[in-house]
């Protein structure tokens, strides 16, 4: 059984025909290429983004280890019998501030996950010149016994306008 066609119903299915390959090109073919590509890009950038991140979190690593390197050859580079107590006590005898101690309470915690210990020392100067204070604050601070200041409290005293601290130094031993 054969179908008559006329030549407009010819012209119609041919017209459809050629929308559908055209339309099934487009569908299978050229959408899916360009919607892969422009995933990718998408994914590139991301990619890009995420390896600009790792970059300078290792620069920032390598700055870290190395500050770590340094602290722990200080650390094992101080004599056995170390302790922060007794050298606070020393360095304030180099920069004039040890008659103006007013007490120096030690503490100490140990790491959980670690070898090292936390070695706190809380000492209140009183009265104090800022000239001192500034000179035993850089003696501290430049030492090569990985010592370091933490917190630091000033206030002015009425009388005479010297100064009053409080310091909290700590250091890790061994």
């Amino acid at each position: 059984m054969t179908i008559q066609l006329g030549r407009r119903d010819k012209k119609s299915l041919i017209l459809l025909a050629g929308f559908l390959a055209v339309y099934s090109l487009f569908q299978f073919a050229i959408y899916p290429v360009v919607s892969k590509r422009s995933k990718m890009k998408s994914a590139l950038i991301d990619r890009k983004r995420d390896l600009v991140k790792i970059t300078g979190l290792k620069t920032e690593y390598q700055g870290m280890k190395a500050y770590s390197d340094v602290s722990s050859s200080e650390i094992k580079n101080r004599k056995n019998n170390f302790t922060l107590f007794s050298y606070l006590e020393d360095l304030s005898g180099k920069a004039n501030v040890k008659e103006s101690i007013s007490y120096m309470k030690p503490s100490s915690s140990t790491q959980k996950n670690g070898p090292y210990k936390l070695s706190i020392v809380e000492m209140k100067l009183q009265p104090v010149s800022l000239e001192q204070l500034i000179n035993f604050l850089y003696n501290i601070e430049t030492t090569e016994k990985s010592v370091s200041v933490t917190k630091v409290a000033i206030s002015k005293e009425k009388k005479d306008g010297a100064l009053s601290c409080v310091l909290q130094i700590e250091t890790i031993e061994l």
